[in-house]
C-alpha cells in the first residue's frame, strides 16, 4: 500500500504543490471508496479523490487493510480490541494519509528489515488514531 500511496501523492504534488501544506486526510467509506477529509477546496477535494480512486491497486490495498482490521480485531483480547470500530465508524477513526505518511521507512529501516513501511511507527500511529478518535467499549 505504501508504494501505491507514494505514487499517488507524488503525482498530486506535481499537479497541485499547495496540497503539501494543507491539512487533509484519507478515509475509506462503507462502500470502499477513498474519501478526502480536512480543509481542501471543492476542486482540490475532487482532484484528490479522483486520483486516489483512480489507482485500483491503492484502493484494493486500502480496503484489504480495512477488511483485515475489522475481521481480526475481534480475536485480540487487549490493545486495539478495547475500541469500538466497525464498518460504520471506520471512516471516522482512520486517516490513511496520516497512517502511511508517518510510517514511511527510512533507508536504515529498509536496510535492516526490508520493508517500505516502518511497522513500529505504523503500529504507534494506529494506536494513536484509535485512542484519539474511537469510542472505547
Amino acid at each position: 500500500m505504501t508504494k501505491q500511496y507514494e505514487s499517488v501523492i507524488s503525482e498530486l504534488n506535481e499537479q497541485q504543490p499547495q496540497l503539501t501544506n494543507k491539512d487533509w486526510g484519507i478515509s475509506i467509506t462503507e462502500s470502499g471508496e477513498l474519501q478526502v477529509t480536512g480543509s481542501l477546496t471543492e476542486d482540490e477535494r475532487t482532484l484528490v479523490e479522483q486520483s486516489l480512486n483512480g489507482n485500483d491497486e491503492f484502493v484494493t490495498a486500502a480496503n484489504e487493510f480495512k477488511s483485515s482490521y475489522l475481521k481480526y480485531i475481534d480475536m485480540e483480547v487487549h490493545g486495539w480490541a478495547k475500541y469500538d470500530v466497525n464498518e460504520e465508524s471506520f471512516s471516522q477513526v482512520f486517516d490513511l494519509k496520516d497512517m502511511l505518511g508517518s510510517s514511511k521507512a527510512d533507508d536504515e529501516f529498509k536496510s535492516a528489515w526490508g520493508y517500505e513501511s516502518n511497522w513500529m511507527q505504523l503500529h504507534d500511529n494506529i494506536s494513536q488514531q484509535l485512542s484519539s478518535k474511537a469510542r472505547k467499549y
